[in-house]
């Protein structure tokens, strides 16, 4: 699956689109089409050694896209953990609506 995460900066929005990723639904709204009544929320696993710079009050959508800001639907990012030690490195990161 692919995620978007966008990060507020002064200038802006800057937007880092990853392929491939792990996401698990933990409500069952459902998250693609923008209804998210049911406080949805999602844990995404990136598997990767490196340190992306995703934080926490960042946004995400589930698809690859390349807008400027964060649709209404997106999810906030409430807590990511870095685990890069071992063999399956990854960045887990938790996501409400």
């Amino acid at each position: 699956m692919n995620v978007t995460f966008f990060h507020k900066t002064k200038q802006g929005y800057v937007t880092k689109v990853f392929k491939g990723v792990k996401v698990r639904i933990l409500n069952e709204a459902d998250i693609f089409d923008g209804s998210n009544e049911n406080k949805s929320s999602a844990v995404i696993r990136i598997f990767t050694k490196e340190n992306y710079g995703i934080f926490t009050l960042d946004r995400c959508v589930f698809y690859a896209t390349d807008e400027k800001e964060p649709p209404k639907e997106s999810f906030a990012v409430k807590s990511v953990h870095y685990n890069t030690n071992g063999i399956l490195s990854h960045i887990k990161v938790e996501c409400v609506c």
